[in-house]
C-alpha cells in the first residue's frame, strides 16, 4: 500500500465516523450508525495515536541518513519538525480526550 493511500485512509476515517454518529437515520438505518459510528471513531483515534508514535520515532529515534547536501542535513529543519509535532500534539490530545472531560462541562 502507498503512502499517499494510506494517508487517504487516515483521513477518511474522522469523516466517516463523524457523517456516521451525525447522521442517526439520515440516509442510514439507525442500527447501522450505532453500531458501525463508534467503531469508526474508535479506528481514527488509534491511527492518529499510531501516527504520533510513528512521527516520534522518525523524529528521535531512527536515524536518518542523508547526503551532505539535502533538507536534512541542516539541523535546523529537524528542530522545526521537533517545533511542528509538539504543537500539534499540544492541539490534538485535548481534542482526543474531550470525551473524558466533557462531563465537566454539563
Amino acid at each position: 500500500m502507498s503512502n499517499q493511500l494510506l494517508a487517504l485512509l487516515i483521513l477518511l476515517f474522522p469523516v466517516a465516523g463523524a457523517i456516521l454518529l451525525a447522521g442517526r437515520g439520515w440516509r442510514f438505518p439507525r442500527i447501522f450508525t450505532v453500531v458501525v459510528g463508534p467503531g469508526v471513531v474508535w479506528a481514527s483515534l488509534l491511527a492518529t495515536l499510531a501516527l504520533f508514535g510513528a512521527a516520534y520515532w522518525k523524529l528521535y529515534r531512527a536515524p536518518e541518513a542523508c547526503e551532505p547536501d539535502g533538507a536534512c542535513a541542516d539541523p535546523r529543519v529537524r528542530t522545526r519538525q521537533r517545533v511542528i509535532f509538539w504543537a500539534m500534539l499540544v492541539v490534538v490530545v485535548p481534542l482526543l480526550a474531550f470525551p473524558w472531560y466533557a462531563p465537566l462541562f454539563y
